[in-house]
């Protein structure tokens, strides 16, 4: 099963470039379709992005700063608040930077994608502060600035996000929230569940590693099965090309004149 899973999420990894250069509609409305004028200079300025002020510090009364943090929405399938038809929120934190397929055809939420349809939900996503253009900084990345990226600031945001969109679609408790992510996103979407259960009605949380553990060989031990397994590619050889290396650098590191050459 997991090696089908892999191999699925290979195929679909190598269509995007083609689905994401082609038109979308559904029952008659347009999506969204690719400018083939737009410039690729910064694959993260992008004109379906939009923005809103976020506070830098949720928790901190005497900081009233503000930052411009980026979101997207599709309300392609949006049957209107009075519906009750839910919002499905996209977690941002990993992966490639959120563009405007994030919500048509991504890695991010696909499944959340296929299901807003059936659902008639409104679809957002929420790009993590200091990612891409939701810098609060912008270059400036010294440890002092850094002081607001953690988690619990994290999830402040999505929290604020749920009364801005809340307020601008006129949604009322009735508009359930689903938060949808994987890996450290899907950790995010789970705790937001956990942290505003008033906001958060659930969370579709995919491979994410609540359980904090410092020393983590079970992921290691994953990327090892795929870099032998002939499947995708990979093969003993090439396990064991890398496992030789590893232990090569781990040699060389207990050493002064190991650790200089490696800095070389």
């Amino acid at each position: 099963n997991n090696m089908s899973n892999l191999g699925f999420v290979v195929c679909v990894a190598s269509c995007i470039a083609l689905v994401a250069s082609l038109p979308r509609w559904h029952q008659g409305k347009l999506i969204h379709s690719s400018d083939s004028k737009e410039s690729s200079k910064d694959s993260q300025i992008d004109k379906y992005a939009k923005e809103f002020d976020q506070d830098l510090d949720h928790f901190n009364r005497q900081i009233s700063t503000t930052f411009k943090q980026r979101y997207f929405i599709n309300d392609t399938f949006w049957t209107g608040a009075a519906s009750q038809a839910p919002v499905f929120l996209c977690v941002g934190g990993e992966g490639p930077p959120l563009d405007w397929t994030v919500l048509v055809s991504s890695v991010h939420c696909n499944d959340m994608v296929e299901l807003a349809p059936k659902y008639g939900a409104l679809m957002v996503a929420l790009e993590h502060r200091y990612y891409g253009p939701s810098n609060p900084f912008g270059k400036n990345l010294s440890t002092a600035n850094l002081q607001w990226l953690n988690t619990e600031q994290a999830l402040g945001d999505i929290a604020s996000f749920h009364s801005f969109i809340s307020s601008t679609h006129s949604l009322t408790s009735e508009n359930l929230w689903v938060t949808w992510g994987g890996s450290y996103p899907g950790m995010l979407a789970a705790l937001a569940r956990l942290r505003y259960p008033q906001l958060i009605h659930a969370a579709v949380s995919s491979s994410s590693p609540l359980q904090a553990i410092v020393d983590f060989p079970g992921y290691n031990n994953v990327v090892a099965e795929s870099m032998a397994a002939e499947d995708v590619g990979g093969s003993q050889k090439c396990l064991s090309a890398i496992s030789d290396g590893h232990v090569a650098i781990k040699q060389q590191l207990e050493t002064a004149d190991g650790r200089a050459s490696l800095e070389k």
